[in-house]
């Protein structure tokens, strides 16, 4: 959060701004180890030998409230925990948060534990699409991107890496985005999915020299997966590609996130329902 916050220089941040700034968290393990030692300690020693200090971090928003609190972030306080597509998610809620007005900036970001807790999660066969459980690699760590309103980047003379598109959800690969033409499509796919993903890809018109995946390096993110991917992207646009499409998802029901990155700014998104886009 402090590195995303200096590198968008808004730390240490403006006379007034933390009113509306707001934070999204995206994350689907990072209370597994705390209620697990909970809910040991209560199995063995009951409820008395429980922690007063220790409770409050076995709730599903501390890492928000925390990060909040230490930035005095006033404004919108969200966790996102919707599986492998949650850090799309999470951006997709913070952009439609700052186009409706709910705020004008939100830190959005994605964090997963790497210890030996979530593993058995992880390694359910129902999530791994017929890869060896065993040769799981767990991410650990957190990777966040600050989302503002155009109107405030202006006004303050900062340079957007990029503008926040279209959100769709979907199968692969029947209603995929029709993403031809697109000089990048970075991170598409989640590691067991990333065979099907490949073929999609194919299939949509995506060069194999514009496709990138991070789940070969930093391993299974889960939740964080999608801000690390938007982050990805942003460097890709900041560079120089026109726009990016990052995906995330196909764990469990098999469905999919995707959202685009733009480099200009002129290009609105539709105007659907909010559920097919943003």
């Amino acid at each position: 959060a402090h590195k995303a916050l200096a590198a968008a220089g808004l730390s240490p941040l403006p006379d007034g701004a933390g009113e509306l700034f707001g934070v999204v968290v995206a994350t689907e393990l990072a209370l597994v180890e705390t209620v697990c030692r909970v809910v040991e300690t209560i199995h063995t020693g009951g409820v008395r030998e429980t922690s007063p200090m220790d409770l409050p971090n076995a709730s599903g928003n501390v890492a928000a409230a925390q990060i909040a609190i230490w930035y005095g972030l006033a404004g919108l306080s969200l966790t996102v925990s919707s599986g492998p597509t949650s850090g799309l998610d999470a951006l997709y809620h913070a952009a439609a948060a700052i186009r409706a007005g709910r705020s004008d900036r939100i830190l959005v970001v994605g964090v997963e534990p790497g210890d030996h807790q979530p593993l058995p999660l992880l390694r359910n066969p129902a999530r791994r699409h017929g890869e060896d459980p065993e040769q799981l690699r767990a991410f650990d760590g957190a990777c966040a991107v600050v989302l503002e309103a155009g109107a405030l980047v202006a006004s303050r003379g900062a340079t957007p890496l990029g503008w926040v598109g279209d959100y769709v959800r979907h199968t692969w690969v029947d209603d995929a985005p029709d993403t031809t033409g697109l000089w990048a499509l970075p991170c598409l796919g989640h590691n067991g999915a990333q065979r099907e993903a490949d073929a999609a890809v194919q299939l949509r018109g995506i060069k194999p020299d514009h496709l990138l995946s991070l789940s070969p390096t930093i391993g299974e993110a889960s939740a964080a997966y999608g801000v690390l991917q938007y982050a990805a992207a942003a460097t890709r646009v900041a560079n120089g590609a026109p726009e990016a499409v990052v995906s995330a998802g196909g764990c469990w029901r098999g469905e999919f996130a995707s959202l685009r990155l733009r480099r200009d700014p002129s290009e609105e998104p539709s105007d659907d329902p909010p559920e097919a886009s943003a």
